[in-house]
């Protein structure tokens, strides 16, 4: 399995990566599209971005980071897969990742909310987004049951949109999505360290889905599209 939505905090990035890589070892995961998680300005997500690709490069092979816009660093370098925009980096922020995603040919990793509760991303805003940068792979991270709705009726239209399901918790809410997006437009996550990873690969295991659907969204898709 492959995890396309963990995190790391300010602190200690190279002892979270090498308890990162061992906690979701644990579980059989066999890498993981690492981001700081929700960093506060320019200057701490460019330290923190840093600090992550330091880490990463004494990493095994499978582990890539998706680093947060408006702090990356000059040079992504080859364990970059990804770039990251959080909420509160409104509309602005979203056109610059997505501008930085086309130029560097990365996914566009879009957190709709990066806690529990409502969303502070509203989905009408990437409208524009997914219909101007239709080469760039969107992965939509963070959605609940408020997304539902528009996950089943609006997103089937963009095929450049994927879908995270660490936060999906809802019953039977993997085999809508599969039914709503297919299976190629699905990614599994386990929003660590906010979760357990057990969470995630429960979700897989109860799901009552093929074996051949659990390894596309476990971790084909991810393979695919991020290219780990």
């Amino acid at each position: 399995m492959f995890d396309v939505n963990a995190f790391v905090l300010p602190g200690d990035i190279a002892g979270q990566v090498s308890t990162l890589q061992r906690e979701l070892g644990a579980y059989g995961f066999r890498g993981a599209l690492i981001s700081p998680l929700n960093p506060r300005g320019e200057a701490e997500s460019y330290k923190l971005n840093e600090a992550l690709l330091a880490a990463l490069r004494r990493a095994p092979r499978g582990y890539y980071a998706a680093v947060a816009v408006g702090g990356e660093p000059p040079s992504l370098g080859e364990r970059v897969r990804g770039i990251r925009v959080y909420p509160g980096a409104g509309v602005e922020g979203l056109r610059r990742g997505a501008e930085l995603a086309e130029r560097e040919k990365l996914a566009l990793v879009i957190s709709v909310r990066s806690a529990w509760g409502r969303p502070a991303l509203h989905l009408g805003s990437l409208v524009a987004i997914l219909e101007e940068y239709r080469q760039v792979p969107v992965v939509l991270s963070g959605v609940s049951y408020h997304e539902a709705i528009w996950l089943v009726s609006e997103a089937p239209r963009y095929p450049n949109l994927y879908v995270e399901i660490s936060l999906f918790h809802q019953m039977s809410g993997l085999r809508l999505l599969v039914e709503a997006l297919g299976p190629r437009r699905l990614m599994l996550g386990t929003a660590y360290p906010l979760q357990n990873p057990c969470v995630a690969a429960l979700k897989l295991a109860l799901s009552g889905l093929s074996p051949s659907i659990l390894q596309e969204i476990g971790e084909k898709n991810a393979v695919r599209v991020l290219r780990v």
